[in-house]
């Protein structure tokens, strides 16, 4: 269980989102507040998402990589074990 005091934090996952932990606010190109859908949120990192800044699982189809060839990324699919999965991985999507 989180500390609603503790400082948020912000992970970036092997060839996948930005992985955003506690309450931080989101702010538009205007300065308007983007509401966060959960404590946990994933940003999209591709480009691709259809519901920016929101990571949707695009960069699964896309072949998004942060890495380079010859490396194998540690840990790619433990972001959606924490956030509950991009929107694509949803039943709903």
């Amino acid at each position: 269980m989180r500390n609603d005091d503790a400082p948020a934090t912000i992970t970036a996952y092997p060839n996948g989102p930005l992985i955003v932990r506690g309450r931080v606010r989101f702010v538009d190109e205007h300065g308007a507040s983007v509401e966060q859908p959960r404590a946990t949120a994933a940003l999209c990192r591709c480009g691709m998402s259809a519901i920016k800044p929101w990571c949707d699982g695009t960069h699964k189809l896309s072949g998004f990589t942060t890495e380079t060839p010859d490396r194998e990324p540690a840990g790619s699919d433990e972001a959606h074990d924490e956030c509950g999965g991009c929107e694509a991985d949803s039943p709903d999507a």
